[in-house]
């Protein structure tokens, strides 16, 4: 079994270019909501069902909520807006109080027309992310085999740019599967909490 991991790979994509189809296979809820009322009405609508919770990411406010919400899994690209990169200090501290996982998405990045200043805000993110130890992933975000790009040419980027290629690819997607698993167990009850058995 492969052990790098893409949560949002297409599960129907027949080559994975060196991904795990593990990552595919998971009841994966992206939500959008424009404000924090919305947004946790659809977290508290989507939680017990789904595997994973990502938040595609709004304003500076809302991605503040969304990364002091431990019941969300993820926050996808948080987008850069005049006074920074689309992540500060508080984003990234509280992203790490919460295991909310900062995703950087390569199809954002290759898509854009300002490709240097997309590396310029990911460069400044990932030092945040490393400062605080906040969890990070990369995506290739790939809706067809064309986008898929191999985890080691992904976790270089990651390299070159101040971060953790093999976390970015590896060590925090094998932390969420396995909170996945724990939650699908019964023994996760609510975050921080869970059900042991005496033995």
């Amino acid at each position: 079994m492969a052990e790098f991991h893409d949560f949002l790979i297409n599960s129907e994509l027949e080559e994975l270019s060196g991904w795990s189809p593990e990552a595919t296979q998971l009841d994966t809820v992206i939500l959008g909501a424009s404000g924090w009322g919305e947004l946790k009405r659809k977290i508290g609508n989507h939680r017990k069902e789904a595997d994973l919770l990502i938040f595609k990411g709004g304003n500076e406010k809302l991605n503040r909520k969304a990364v002091e919400e431990p019941r969300l899994d993820m926050l996808l690209h948080p987008e850069r807006n005049r006074e920074n990169s689309g992540l500060n200090h508080i984003l990234a501290e509280k992203a790490a109080e919460n295991n909310v996982a900062i995703v950087l998405d390569f199809k954002f990045l290759y898509n854009s027309s300002r490709r240097d200043l997309v590396l310029k805000d990911w460069r400044k993110n990932l030092k945040l992310l490393e400062k605080y130890d906040a969890p990070y992933i990369i995506t290739t975000n790939a809706s067809k085999t064309s986008e898929i790009r191999a985890p080691r040419d992904l976790a270089a980027l990651i390299d070159e740019l101040g971060g953790s290629g093999l976390k970015a690819v590896k060590d925090t997607p094998a932390k969420i599967l396995k909170l996945v698993e724990k939650r699908s167990s019964g023994e996760f009850i609510r975050p921080g909490v869970e059900e042991v058995d005496e033995e």
